[in-house]
């Protein structure tokens, strides 16, 4: 059996390192030797020890955090009934276990219900309607990000050109006045607010340079 090139070994440990219950105290307790147990060895395991515990443990943070803070967005009240503790440790496992197989993070959800469900039903000190209260809360989740409910097709030909018909009522000339200068007032209050990060991602990118560069 062909042994598997290092660059491979390499995203082995990366992966071990971001899913596996105990990596974080592997990796706090020494370094090299968790390296050496996914099999880096030689110039390889010397380079990557020299970068460090921090930035990998940082990064398993940052997606264990990302994903745990999805799941709980989507079922809510379930992850409430549980408790915290109970809560990551199902998640811990999860992601141990099974991991998810989606790149689409609203995906993440409906993969941990599917592996949790027969373990919450084996298990006496859950309630016997967790399992049903979550999948009750991914269809309603499911359903708020459906694509329908928008404008019926008009059936003319596309022409970037020419603005969209609109269903909506012609507005009359006074509440059209009332809508712009309410929307210059908001305008400018928010122009006197301090800027923030836009998005997660925007945090996200922020944080890593930020540690990168320290």
């Amino acid at each position: 059996m062909a042994e598997r090139p290092q660059d491979l070994q390499v995203i082995d440990a990366f992966t071990a390192a971001l899913r596996e219950v105990d990596a974080s105290a592997a990796i706090s307790r020494d370094l090299a030797a968790f390296y050496a147990a996914h099999g880096l060895e030689g110039a390889t395991l010397t380079a990557m020890v020299e970068r460090g515990a921090s930035r990998l443990k940082m990064y398993r943070a940052m997606v264990q955090g990302r994903l745990r803070r999805v799941i709980r967005e989507f079922i809510p009240r379930t992850a409430a009934r549980l408790g915290r503790p109970r809560y990551d440790a199902d998640f811990a496992a999860f992601f141990a276990e099974a991991g998810s197989h989606s790149v689409v993070l609203r995906d993440v959800p409906v993969e941990l219900v599917t592996w949790a469900a027969p373990r919450w039903r084996a298990d006496p000190e859950i309630p016997d309607y967790l399992v049903d209260l979550a999948r009750h809360e991914l269809v309603a989740a499911e359903v708020r990000n459906a694509p329908g409910g928008r404008e019926p097709p008009t059936g003319e030909a596309l022409a970037l050109g020419r603005p969209s018909p609109s269903t909506a009522p012609p507005a009359s000339s006074a509440t059209t006045t009332r809508s712009t200068a309410c929307r210059r007032r908001r305008t400018t209050a928010a122009s006197r607010r301090p800027r923030r990060a836009r998005s997660w991602s925007t945090a996200t990118a922020r944080a890593t340079a930020s540690a990168t560069s320290s």
